[in-house]
């Protein structure tokens, strides 16, 4: 191939999105994995994570108190945004307990890709 057609390939071809790059870097990596990238490739990005987890540990009574009214339906001391994240964190929640426990009691090792049938699922 000449230099000329090497670079009208080159320059056809299309550049990496660093969306698709970071997602990607996310879904293949684990997490403690994708902290080490993160923290040689974007230290600020990393910072800030840590920071994340720094105040999830200190508020860790508060939350799991705030959880906790929340499960027993005292959700009008919140905002709307608030028992919005809780309900849909519950769903997921319950979701993943429901296939931990079919996966259980599957006879066979295999993993369940989708839960049985016989569950239901009420979503918004």
């Amino acid at each position: 191939m000449s230099e000329e057609e090497n670079s009208i390939l080159s320059n056809s071809l299309p550049k990496g999105n660093p969306y698709i790059d970071k997602i990607t870097l996310e879904l293949l990596l684990n997490k403690s994995a994708y902290q080490k990238y993160l923290s040689k490739t974007d230290p600020e990005k990393h910072n800030e994570y840590q920071e994340f987890i720094k105040k999830m540990k200190g508020f860790r009574s508060n939350i799991l108190e705030i959880t906790e009214n929340l499960i027993d339906h005292q959700k009008n001391q919140y905002t709307n945004e608030v028992t919005d994240a809780f309900t849909a964190y519950m769903h997921a929640l319950i979701k993943y307990l429901e296939i931990e426990l079919a996966n259980q009691q599957n006879d066979d090792d295999d993993d369940i890709l989708f839960p049985p049938e016989n569950i239901k699922y009420n979503f918004r």
